[in-house]
């Protein structure tokens, strides 16, 4: 009878110690990732989001503003007989580097014009870039160097903008770089030591290591549902772990 008992309780299969070697090994597998979690949501959220798009690094309403018809002599109705012939998706009117200029977006090309002659743009000189850079710029550096962007993949930082582009450098303590669109002729973002801080832990908070910008990539999913099933886990093993004896102080009162 003993021996048949003893081999009936071997045979059982205890759930909870299973559950408890589930729940230790898979928090063992995404604990580190767990922690970079919480620490890049501590830094992501420690800084100010105004320094982490660089406000207070260049002067924004230095740039122009849009303009008025009335400002050109090379009108809408002008333009659309010359390209009217051509799939025209959007044209814009702005300012450029002090000039009425449009935007013109072809089936395969967008083309800048002048808004007075109707002559093509040619893009900024680095000279023109590092003048509108210098004029926009309003932390505490100098001018320091310039480069001509136009791989994506060397300069995250700028990831998702039209190329080429010019990046002009200074030597502040955060180490700014003001990015100058040569069709635009106006600068377009600011970078500093704060954003590429911000930006390397938001790529371990949304674990998209590539373009930093995906959500949905498969890895993401499975470390949050793994998460997930730890957190779960951890509140149905938390409970088992009490005891009547742990509620003894609410019964004397």
């Amino acid at each position: 009878m003993d021996v048949a008992r003893r081999s009936g309780k071997s045979k059982s299969v205890n759930y909870k110690l299973i559950f408890r070697r589930i729940h230790k090994w898979v928090g063992l597998i995404v604990g580190i990732q767990l922690v970079l979690w919480m620490a890049s949501g501590f830094i992501m959220s420690y800084y100010p989001i105004e320094d982490v798009h660089g406000d207070h690094l260049w002067h924004k309403t230095a740039q122009p503003s849009p303009l008025s018809t009335e400002d050109i002599s090379f009108n809408i109705k002008d333009l659309m007989v010359r390209y009217g012939s051509q799939e025209v998706s959007n044209v814009r009117l702005f300012a450029r580097n002090g000039q009425a200029a449009y935007e013109v977006r072809l089936k395969d090309e967008t083309i800048y014009l002048d808004a007075n002659d109707g002559e093509t743009l040619a893009p900024i000189t680095e000279q023109q870039a590092i003048t509108i850079a210098k004029t926009a710029y309003q932390w505490t550096g100098q001018y320091k160097s310039i480069e001509n962007i136009t791989d994506s993949k060397q300069y995250g930082e700028i990831r998702g903008r039209p190329l080429p582009i010019w990046k002009v450098n200074f030597d502040d303590d955060v180490n700014t770089s003001l990015y100058v669109s040569p069709d635009y002729a106006r600068v377009t973002t600011a970078r500093s030591d704060i954003w590429r801080q911000f930006d390397f832990f938001w790529m371990l908070h949304i674990m998209d290591y590539d373009t930093r910008d995906n959500f949905n990539t498969w890895l993401l999913i499975l470390a949050s549902s793994l998460g997930f099933f730890i957190a779960l886990s951890g509140m149905i093993l938390i409970f088992y772990a009490f005891t009547k004896k742990d509620f003894r102080w609410i019964r004397k009162r």
